[in-house]
């Protein structure tokens, strides 16, 4: 419903006032819809804007440069919009375990994360990744910029070394016929080694 229609259907019932179409009431009201409606239309875009929660593609697209974040038209909205608020909630102050997890999934990493107190080392175990169109080596940069400067790191992606990539005794058609990415090789290339030596 148009906001001209709404004005008249709030004003009728009153009774006050003459709202046939050649009455200047009418001419008055159709005059301060138009101006209403072209702020009204404003106020959505600046909503849409300000909140990545309600914004659109192009929106979260420029949310994502802003927070230096590589866009990833791939992914559903609905993550993307995630991603920008998880990267919106990071704040000093949030060093508890959710605020850290949601921190490190915002810079494209899923991961588990356990903290050793006696050491002070924060172990973070990569399960996955949440954009594909980044390197490895980006988003590991970005998730050491997140966490803690005061606790050691120890950022586990993938436990396949070369040395039992090399032993493993892997051709490149077995390699191929896992149908993973080099990315999902990385991190869960250990498990189809483990499954190699047991066979």
């Amino acid at each position: 419903m148009d906001l001209f229609t709404h004005m008249l259907q709030l004003l009728s019932p009153m009774k006050l006032y003459d709202l046939r179409e050649q009455s200047h009431v009418y001419r008055e009201l159709a005059v301060y819809a138009q101006e209403l409606q072209g702020l009204a239309d404003q106020l959505e875009t600046m909503e849409s804007t300000a909140f990545p929660s309600l914004g659109q593609v192009d929106t979260i697209a420029l949310w994502e440069t802003l927070l230096e974040m590589v866009p990833n038209p791939q992914l559903p909205l609905e993550q993307r919009r995630q991603m920008v608020l998880y990267r919106l909630g990071t704040s000093p102050n949030g060093f508890f375990q959710q605020a850290l997890e949601q921190a490190v999934l915002s810079a494209g990493l899923q991961a588990t994360l356990e903290e050793d107190p006696q050491t002070e080392t924060l172990y973070v175990r990569a399960t996955g990744y949440t954009n594909d169109l980044q390197a490895p080596d980006v988003i590991t940069r970005k998730v050491l910029e997140i966490l803690p400067a005061h606790l050691q790191i120890q950022l586990e992606i993938g436990q396949l070394t070369w040395n039992q990539f090399d032993g493993a005794d892997f051709t490149w058609d077995t390699i191929d016929g896992l149908d993973l990415t080099w990315d999902e090789f990385s991190l869960h290339g250990h498990e189809y080694y483990i499954k190699e030596q047991q066979t």
